[in-house]
């Protein structure tokens, strides 16, 4: 560095050259002035972290952790413990060497219970967890995914998604819900009774707010979470609030641009209003899926003392599919991709899209997108058949 304009330097210097004495020196604290020490405390080692603060840490970030997550970390941890048992090692006995060995030689036997291959995105899962245990059970300062000790093991993971993909296997799809499907579906919510009412409002509630097949429900299965406001216009809506997801990142720096993008709202407010006046003013544990009753003077009733279980959303879509009589048995998964696939028949942008489905990847939705309903190749097999048509020469127009 240039330092001929640090004054600070430049009196440094002066006072080297000038040949001054350390008695000339600013003097530092006295040891007197320092903390005291207590007895057989080593000045060089820093104090340690009482072992039930270890212990108390450890559990909260554990408990930190998505449900999902964390029991698929005790799940694919525990079997790889198990393995290095039956084989008579345990975790922290072992090298990183010989846990590399140990990682591979368990990856390679990996089967489902019916004997066939793991999918890549359980392969990837089984990896996680496993990682996961080691750091935050184990208490392990390993990397398995990226680090350099464990690129055999993961060449053994590479090997397995070819043995997948060379045994027929294919990438799980949720395919969209078709038109004619559609048009079943209107027909069927003819709200004559409880039941169909029910089944309408929950569709429509997953279709409006763009919600993954399953994320969410134990929280829309309560009254609570309806609260209707306005936007700047005056008009009225529903909406989810702040809820959480296992797409919020933990890392510090992704986090501060990890922002909630999932803008949905529902403005058809009759739906949720008329579906809200027909339920009992108390209902099991304020639950907004009690268990519908059959029609008594053609009104529409629930019972106030039992409801729908978180099953029986989970499989909602499933159960609908053969109540309406649809031409395939969809999931719930398949409402999130119509709705991508409606929004963007209908003209709307990427961004919009993902602002309704909270999406933060476009390759995602072009996945989605990618799978195309039988409409959209009606059409596009009208289209080749019109191009290939013999056309009268006589005709006038075919003029140029």
């Amino acid at each position: 560095k240039d330092m001929k304009d640090n004054e600070d330097f430049l009196n440094f210097l002066h006072f080297l050259e000038s040949g001054n004495t350390a008695d000339d020196l600013p003097l530092l604290p006295a040891e007197d002035d320092a903390p005291a020490k207590e007895d057989g405390e080593n000045e060089t080692e820093p104090k340690r972290v009482p072992l039930d603060m270890q212990e108390a840490m450890t559990k909260d970030e554990i408990v930190s952790l998505p449900t999902k997550t964390r029991e698929q970390m005790i799940a694919h941890g525990n079997g790889f413990v198990q393995f290095l048992r039956e084989h008579g090692a345990a975790v922290h006995e072992l090298s990183r060497v010989e846990m590399c060995e140990f990682l591979r030689y368990y990856y390679y036997q990996l089967r489902r219970h019916d004997g066939g291959p793991y999918s890549p995105a359980s392969l990837v899962c089984i990896r996680a967890g496993i990682q996961r245990f080691l750091t935050m059970v184990a208490g392990l300062t390993i990397n398995i995914i990226d680090g350099e000790e464990f690129v055999l093991a993961n060449r053994m993971l590479r090997m397995k998604v070819r043995e997948w993909h060379n045994s027929g296997g294919q990438v799980r799809s949720y395919p969209p819900i078709e038109e004619g499907d559609m048009e079943k579906l209107r027909t069927y919510f003819d709200r004559s009774s409880a039941e169909t009412t029910q089944d309408e409002f929950l569709f429509r509630v997953m279709y409006g707010l763009g919600e993954r097949g399953r994320e969410h429900l134990e929280s829309i299965e309560s009254k609570k979470w309806l609260v209707k406001r306005e936007d700047s216009d005056g008009r009225p809506y529903y909406a989810l609030p702040v809820l959480n997801s296992k797409n919020k990142s933990a890392d510090p720096n992704r986090a501060k641009r990890d922002i909630d993008v999932k803008q949905a709202r529902i403005y058809d407010v009759g739906i949720v209003d008329d579906y809200m006046a027909i339920l009992p003013t108390e209902t099991k544990n304020d639950s907004l899926f009690p268990r519908p009753l059959k029609n008594a003077g053609g009104t529409r009733r629930f019972c106030s003392k039992q409801k729908r279980g978180i099953n029986y959303l989970r499989t909602f879509m499933k159960a609908l599919s053969k109540k309406a009589k649809l031409s395939k048995e969809y999931t719930n998964h398949s409402i999130r991709l119509s709705r991508v696939c409606d929004l963007e028949s209908a003209g709307h942008s990427m961004s919009e899209i993902m602002a309704i489905t909270g999406q933060k990847s476009e390759s995602t939705v072009r996945r989605y997108l990618a799978v195309k309903r039988d409409k959209s190749l009606q059409q596009c097999s009208d289209a080749v058949e019109h191009g290939t048509k013999r056309r009268d020469p006589r005709s006038s127009n075919n003029a140029c």
